[in-house]
């Protein structure tokens, strides 16, 4: 609890609250939670690192420390579609924390609309690989493609395939809620940051939601249609006015102060289309109360 109480992951909130709850039932307080932690360290994409009570203590993935002994620490292999958080003193692995997750909700919906877009899926994520690819069967569906279902990336490797997107002249959308995603976040054509527990993400995208439900998604690209095509609507019609009044007082058909009367006239029309444009499509009472 000294190490994680200090991390903002939402991993370790969880594991800090799991910890307490723990100890609410305990007769007596374990001693652990009265130690301090000091020369913490965040290793992003890995986990966190300080010394508590004299002695090393490193929280985060097990495959960054010694596989050998986490073969011998593992009893049962057919829980691999779960997250493993290993918990290693001085070196050693001391324990394991096994973590689902499920769905957000509206996912698989969201995944379909994008789809028929004609958007192609993929999912990048430092989580463990069999559960990537399990979560990835979940969502085959709705138009996710497993051999774009990779687990165990660092932020690096995450920009690294976007990267690869790029050099097939792909425009990419990248999608993401915590520190691990900024570096993706940045370096995608548009990057979209969805609520969580890191600031970072929101510093390194130019859209960011404040809501999670993810299938505000497909109102997004709505939105920005609409407004693009508002745009155009707004420069035909200024266009199309400015170029009747000056061709008639140019041809001599009205006096050009009347054409002059006629300018400011062309401008609120203008502002008028764009004041009474709906950018945002109407949407579901139930995506609001968030």
């Amino acid at each position: 609890e000294a190490i994680q109480s200090q991390s903002e992951h939402p991993i370790a909130k969880a594991l800090v609250e799991f910890i307490r709850l723990e100890n609410a039932h305990a007769r007596e307080q374990v001693s652990a939670c009265l130690l301090k932690a000091h020369s913490v360290e965040l290793e992003v994409g890995h986990g966190i690192r300080g010394i508590v009570d004299g002695r090393e203590v490193f929280i985060g993935r097990i495959d960054n420390q010694s596989q050998t002994q986490t073969q011998r620490q593992e009893q049962d292999r057919t829980d691999e579609v779960y997250r493993k958080v290993g918990v290693f003193v001085d070196g050693n692995l001391q324990g394991v924390f096994r973590l689902g997750d499920v769905q957000r909700p509206g996912v698989a919906k969201a995944l379909s609309a994008l789809q028929q877009r004609g958007w192609k899926l993929a999912i990048l994520s430092g989580d463990d690989s069999p559960h990537v690819q399990s979560l990835g069967l979940e969502l085959q569906k709705s138009g996710i493609d497993l051999e774009e279902c990779l687990g165990g990336l660092s932020p690096e490797q995450k920009k690294e395939h976007l990267d690869r997107f790029h050099a097939l002249g792909l425009t990419t959308v990248m999608i993401g809620d915590g520190i691990n995603d900024a570096i993706a976040l940045a370096s995608a054509d548009v990057g979209i940051a969805v609520r969580g527990p890191s600031e970072i993400a929101l510093r390194n995208a130019p859209i960011y939601m404040g809501a999670n439900h993810l299938e505000l998604i497909p109102r997004l690209l709505d939105a920005s249609t609409n407004a693009v095509q508002a745009i155009h609507r707004c420069f035909a019609a200024s266009l199309f006015y400015n170029c009747i009044t000056i061709g008639l007082a140019a041809t001599g058909y009205i006096h050009p102060w009347i054409a002059a009367v006629f300018m400011p006239i062309s401008g609120i029309t203008v502002l008028l289309m764009a004041w009474t444009a709906r950018t945002f499509p109407p949407h579901s009472k139930s995506l609001t109360q968030t």
